[in-house]
This record gives C-alpha cells, sequence and structure tokens, in this order.
C-alpha cells in the first residue's frame, strides 16, 4: 500500500479524484441554489402557460424578427407581475410566458432601456383554463402616435395641397373638377392619362409594403421612412405649401394659402397651437429654422418684402425684417449662418431689376442691410456652408446654382445643374448639397468641399423640395406631378424607394422630424 500510494502517478490520479468529488460537490450545491432562484423566473419550456403575451414596436427591433409590416418583436423586455417577484423577459420574437402565478387579476410591467415602460391588467384564470394573451405596443423614446402613425426623429412631414391641371399638359393628372378635366381633354390631353398619379416602381425590396393614400386635398402626410403602410395624414382647412420643426422637433409651422403660419404640437397628435397671420398681408414663400434655433424665418412675398421672425419659445412673431431697396422684388427663400447672427434672404428679380436675382444679407438684430450679392435668374433655393462663409444660391431660370463668398458677398462661380431647378438642402456634415430639378425630373449632387456636380439622380417628374434626415442617410424629394415621394439613399445616391401617388393633391413642402 504504501509502495502504491508513493508511486507519482497514482498520487495525481487519487488527488484529481478527490478535486473532482469536491468540484461536483460544490456545483451540486451551487445549481440548487440557482434553480430557487430561478423559481420566479419563467421557463416557457416547463409547466403550464397561465399568461403570455407579445410586446412589439413600430419598429424592428436591433436583433429581433419583423412580425408585420411596421410591426417588430421587442427582444430582451423585462416583464414583471407586481409583487410577487415573477420575472420573465421577451424572446426573439418578442413573445414572453409566464408558468406561475397568483390567481386572479395581476398588475404586469413591461420595460427596457430606451423604450417608454408600459403597463397592463391581466387576470390569471382559477384552475388553469386558456390563458389571457396580452399585445403590448412599447413606444421608443421620443415616438408618439398621430392616429395609428408613430411619429419620432426621422419621420417624414410633407405638405399636400390640390393639384391645378395643367390643360397644355398631356400628361396632367386626374381631377374630380368636370370642368377642368373637360378643358384639358380640348386642349389636347388624352383622356386615357388623366386617371391619377402614377408610382414610380420600387426598387428596393425591403420596402414592399405600399403606403395609404388619401382622397383629401389640403393635408399633411405624415410618413414613417421604415413603415410606409404606417402613413397618416392630418387633414387643414387651408391648403399648406411649407413645413418647418423647432430644434425640439416637437412644434410644427405650417405655410398655408390663407396668409397664416399655423403652429401646430407635433408631440401631441397636432393640436393647433396658434394660427399666425403672416405681416405686412403676404405670402410666405419659404420657411427655415434660424442656425441657433431661437426663430422660425419666414420669407414674406408682401409690398414690404421681408422676413417674418418667430420666436420658438413664445411661438410668437418677435419681429419683421425689411430688405430695404429692392423695390418690387420678392422673397423666395431665406436662411442663416449656424450662430443666427446674419440673416441671408433670395429675392427674385423677375417683376423688376431687368430680371437679376439677388441675395441679401441682414443683421438678425437690427433688421439692417449688411450687404447684397447679384446672382441668376429667378432664385427659388438657398444653403448656407456649414462654416458661414459659403451662399448657394439656387436660380431657376438659368438652371445653375451661384457660389456666393458670404465675407465679401461676391460670386464665385456657377455650378450647371438641371433644368428649372427648385430647392436645395446640405447634408448634416456639409459635405453635399443637393438641388431639385423640376424640369429634369432629377436631383444634382453638388460636392460642398470641392465645388462640382458629382452625381444626378433620377426622381419622379417635377421635384420641388429636398430635406435629408437628421442622420443624413436619406433624402427625401416631393415630386409635385407625380404626387409621390422618393427616398434616396445617401450612401449609393440611389433613388430606393417612392411613395404612393396622392389621387387629388401634390407635394410641396417637406420636414424631418429632428
Amino acid at each position: 500500500m504504501d509502495n502504491i500510494l508513493r508511486s507519482p502517478v497514482l498520487r495525481w490520479r487519487t488527488a484529481a479524484s478527490l478535486m473532482l468529488i469536491f468540484v461536483l460537490l460544490l456545483t451540486g450545491g451551487a445549481a440548487a441554489r440557482d434553480r430557487k432562484k430561478k423559481d420566479k423566473k419563467m421557463d416557457p419550456n416547463k409547466g403550464t402557460i397561465i399568461l403570455a403575451g407579445l410586446v412589439h414596436a413600430p419598429v424592428k427591433d436591433t436583433g429581433g424578427s419583423e412580425i408585420a409590416d411596421g410591426i417588430g418583436g421587442v427582444v430582451g423586455a423585462k416583464v414583471e407581475l407586481v409583487g410577487t417577484g415573477l420575472v420573465t423577459e421577451t424572446d426573439r420574437n418578442g413573445m414572453f410566458y409566464f408558468t406561475k402565478g397568483p390567481e386572479g387579476p395581476v398588475t404586469v410591467v413591461i420595460s427596457k432601456e430606451g423604450y417608454r415602460t408600459e403597463t397592463r391588467q391581466a387576470t390569471i384564470e382559477k384552475g388553469g383554463g386558456m390563458p389571457e394573451n396580452l399585445r403590448v405596443e412599447m413606444l421608443p423614446d421620443g415616438v408618439q402616435f398621430v392616429g395609428k402613425t408613430p411619429t419620432g426623429m426621422g419621420t417624414v412631414y410633407v405638405a399636400f395641397s390640390p393639384r391645378v391641371v395643367e390643360e397644355s399638359n398631356p400628361h396632367t393628372h386626374w381631377d374630380k373638377n368636370l370642368h377642368t378635366v373637360r378643358a384639358a381633354i380640348a386642349a389636347g390631353a388624352d383622356p386615357l392619362t388623366l386617371e391619377g398619379n402614377r408610382a414610380q416602381p420600387i426598387t428596393d425590396p425591403k420596402q414592399t409594403n405600399n403606403n395609404p393614400t388619401t382622397g383629401a386635398d389640403r393635408t399633411i402626410m405624415i410618413y414613417p421612412p421604415k413603415s410606409p403602410s404606417r402613413t397618416g395624414f392630418h387633414n387643414t382647412n387651408a391648403a399648406p405649401y411649407w413645413l418647418c420643426f423647432d430644434a425640439s422637433g416637437d412644434t410644427l409651422y405650417v405655410a398655408n394659402s390663407a396668409r397664416q403660419v399655423q403652429v401646430l404640437d407635433a408631440a401631441n397628435g397636432n393640436r393647433v397651437i396658434h394660427n399666425l397671420p403672416v405681416q405686412m398681408n403676404g405670402f410666405v414663400t419659404d420657411l427655415k429654422l434660424s442656425g441657433d434655433g431661437k426663430y422660425i424665418m419666414a420669407a414674406v412675398m408682401a409690398a414690404s418684402p421681408g422676413v417674418m421672425m418667430i420666436d420658438t419659445q413664445t411661438r410668437q412673431p418677435a419681429a419683421y425684417l425689411s430688405v430695404d431697396g429692392v423695390g418690387t422684388m420678392s422673397p423666395t427663400a431665406v436662411a442663416t449662418s449656424k450662430e443666427g447672427s446674419r440673416v441671408y434672404v433670395v429675392l427674385d428679380g423677375q417683376m423688376g431689376q431687368g430680371g437679376q436675382g439677388l441675395l441679401a444679407v441682414l443683421d438678425a438684430y437690427s433688421g439692417m442691410t449688411q450687404g447684397t450679392a447679384k446672382v441668376g435668374s429667378k432664385p427659388t433655393g438657398l444653403a448656407i456652408s456649414n462654416d458661414g462663409r459659403t451662399a448657394y444660391v439656387v436660380n431657376s431660370a438659368a438652371g445653375n446654382v451661384t457660389v456666393v463668398d458670404t465675407a465679401s458677398m461676391q460670386p464665385l462661380g456657377l455650378l450647371a445643374v438641371g433644368v428649372a431647378p427648385q430647392k436645395c438642402a446640405l447634408t448634416p456634415d456639409g459635405k453635399y448639397l443637393l438641388v431639385t430639378n423640376k424640369g429634369s425630373g432629377s436631383v444634382s449632387v453638388i460636392d460642398a468641399l470641392s465645388n462640382r456636380v458629382v452625381n444626378t439622380v433620377s426622381v419622379g417628374q417635377g421635384p420641388t423640395d429636398v430635406k435629408i434626415s437628421p442622420d443624413g442617410t436619406r433624402a427625401y424629394v416631393s415630386n409635385r406631378e407625380d404626387g409621390t415621394i422618393s427616398v434616396i439613399d445617401m450612401s449609393t445616391f440611389n433613388a430606393i424607394y417612392v411613395t404612393d401617388a396622392m389621387p387629388r393633391c401634390s407635394p410641396i413642402g417637406v420636414a424631418v422630424r429632428p
């Protein structure tokens, strides 16, 4: 025996065996303790299910499964029966189950970081029976509902106004006004082309579900890009033209045909807060948020042309900046520098000044005109670079963009774009400028660092306004003649999706909720 124990190999084996027995005893005790702890955490595969549910969100949760268009299962949400200590969590499909719980009414709390906590009441039937099934929609932080449409950062709002049938255009659209239709046919339009707006084909296989349409002709479309089928509408009395959010995204400003700027509470069902009459009894031709976020600026076409400054805190007019010495010229676009101290206004000279357009810069506080620069014919759009050193003015009649040095207010050159360009937008990083070409059915992409056109994207007919998502990944274009919205992938500069056309109205202004 002593010889056996003296053997190094046998001694090692004996020690290993004793260690293994010790580990088994230790882990067995730990497992028993874990089983006790997990008694209150449900295993859906063990026992009879007495309560179940589905937790979903308006958009697909990362790592989860898509239940339906616009509905994604929320993975890993904590589900608790209040006062019982019983807890489980949702699986990859957003489902949860309980196999234990007190009989009678219970309170169920569902929570997950990045989502609003939801509370529901349920009943666990005595003696088993058919378990109650809950269906809970969790809203990501910052998302609200307008009707059944989820809206939050990145949701696209579009102003739709009654379509004007062009009697000489053989590709005009349907209008229920019989007199207008007869006039269009008499002018040579093909009756077969009058049945309605036609949507463009969808090229993104991930977005195969169409958006709802409306028979209203004065409405604001609320379009969630990740859930087109959950698109909603906010109908208005006056025709909406231009839209702009404040910096928080909670207040939407709408310039309309009633010579008003309507203020809507976007965080509470688009409740009307104010109807602000446009100063000087004029019409608004553009709405922009100032670079510092303090004002909504409205370019006003009136006897005294200028800019209506609306305080975003009080949601009331704070000042009217008149543009002096411009005669009958009409403001068509407005923008500010990042710090908001300088207000830039584009003026159309078609009614005077020999058709020459003008860019004027005003002091945001005193209203004094600090300088002007001549631009092209019939200017319609304006953007200011992120560093405030460069202004881009879209010249519709000239088919180009004037680049202006804002320090000297001297033109630096012209960039040729498409036919009848309208509006423009800079990407959040300031690298690219997008310009809509109404006559070409396209969007020109300008490299703002080198000041050259690097791409042209085909969209629908009559592209008018363009806005870019806060993350810079998507651009949204209103196709006025098609009655559609085109979506551009900014990583490839391809049009990847287009909404279904509205039968009675055309899109004009676009705003993306920040």
